[in-house]
């Protein structure tokens, strides 16, 4: 008589678990779907894709270098993200020389290999853009550095649109400013002079202002380097004083800045020009050794106080797209790479963004680099134009410049006038 009762229980056990596993599989829905709530995607990085797919192909050449990496790194950054953002979309990045592309851009010309989908370039590159590169699209960003976007017009137009720059530093040991009595700002055409007079120890004679005055303190790390043009400045003459540098370090010109950083730490130079990734590098080491060096850093500039830069990447697309779905998704990569948060990231790499950065700044202010970024807000850039200005006319204007430095009148005139060919002052932005 007690098996119906088991029997019964077993019974009341199977309902009971039924309308629990009931209760939980009507449930399990609602729980999945939370589970697979997308982790929220920023507004810029939010899928845009309009149904095409496939994969872009990039021909990345790169110019703007730092202490941080490069335009590459950047665009890897962004690629990755534009990928994220974009299911189905690929972006195959080749990275060149200004040499492997040019060949490669004949040979495609010529009917052999192919043209890509987006070109990364640097100033110089084309001497005429619009033979291979689309037109920029209208609008073009309005929150540009106008200096950049002028020095990328060519004929009126703009092609490739600008990115990403760096610039030049001097970099000074405090001591040695110190005891010369002399600070690397404010910045004037006559403080220039006076700072370089005081570090080299000479005096200028006050009635023969023409008279050289030895630089024993300042030198370029590599022989024709752009980072020659920060004495190139020094042969310009500010309030009436000329400053050719006939102290200069010919050792220093020709063995890198590997050596003119070594020289400047162990104290035999006051000052160096170099790149801002020398100038993070150096803030580094000095940092490091036994007892701390203070260095003292500004952006290059040219006397009338204009912030000098030749290192600028743009970005544009290639002429022959006849796929109305590819060439329209790299455009939007173009748009992605300039919006706002993308160029935020240019602080990875220790580079500038080509927007102008908000109030703030995208740097922190503890970053060597926030001070410059202000810098580069207030001021006003001195530009190389991004075309007619190829690899030849460059090694020219940079000997120059040297021998400007410690050459005759003569020769300050000849660099005068490829300085003013070359470059152009921009309007403030």
């Amino acid at each position: 008589m007690r098996k119906p009762a088991l029997n019964l229980k077993k019974r009341w056990f199977s309902i009971t678990v039924c309308i629990l596993t009931a209760a939980l599989l009507l449930q399990l829905p609602g729980l999945f779907r939370r589970a697979a709530q997308p982790v929220p995607v920023p507004e810029s990085l939010q899928n845009s894709q309009r149904g095409w797919g496939g994969v872009l192909r990039l021909w990345e050449i790169p110019s703007v270098r730092t202490g941080k990496g490069d335009s590459a790194a950047f665009l890897r950054n962004r690629i990755a993200a534009f990928e994220k953002a974009n299911p189905g979309v690929f972006i195959d990045i080749r990275v060149l020389s200004a040499t492997e592309a040019h060949t490669l851009l004949q040979k495609a010309q010529a009917g052999e290999g192919y043209l890509p989908d987006m070109i990364s370039y640097g100033a110089g590159f084309f001497d005429d853009p619009s033979a291979w590169l689309q037109e920029a699209a209208d609008p073009l960003p309005d929150n540009l550095h106008p200096s950049l976007l002028t020095a990328a017009r060519y004929e009126g137009s703009v092609y490739g649109i600008p990115y990403l720059f760096s610039g030049y530093a001097l970099i000074a040991r405090s001591d040695a400013l110190s005891t010369a009595g002399v600070t690397l700002e404010p910045w004037d055409a006559a403080g220039w002079a006076q700072t370089l007079i005081a570090l080299s120890g000479e005096k200028p004679n006050p009635d023969r202002p023409r008279d050289k005055i030895p630089i024993r303190g300042l030198e370029a790390g590599s022989k024709g380097g752009s980072a020659n043009f920060a004495l190139a400045v020094a042969a310009r003459e500010g309030e009436g004083v000329a400053c050719p540098a006939e102290g200069l370090h010919e050792e220093g010109l020709g063995g890198g800045q590997d050596k003119a950083m070594e020289r400047l730490l162990s104290g035999q130079t006051a000052m160096m020009a170099g790149g801002l990734g020398e100038m993070q590098t150096l803030i580094k080491k000095a940092e490091e050794v036994e007892s701390p060096i203070a260095l003292s850093c500004q952006l290059l500039r040219a006397p009338d106080g204009s912030i000098f830069t030749d290192q600028m990447q743009l970005l544009a697309l290639m002429k022959g797209g006849q796929d109305e779905g590819r060439n329209e998704t790299a455009g939007r990569f173009v748009e992605f790479v300039l919006n706002r948060d993308s160029q935020a990231i240019c602080t990875k790499v220790g580079g500038f963004a080509a927007v102008v950065p908000p109030s703030a700044g995208f740097y922190e202010q503890e970053d060597p680099l926030y001070a410059f970024e202000q810098a580069l807000r207030e001021g006003k850039l001195l530009t190389v134009p991004a075309y007619d200005y190829d690899a030849q006319r460059k090694a020219d204007f940079d000997g120059a410049g040297i021998t400007a430095l410690t050459g005759e009148d003569a020769d300050k005139v000849a660099f005068g006038e490829l300085y003013e060919g070359l470059i152009g002052l921009q309007t403030p932005h």
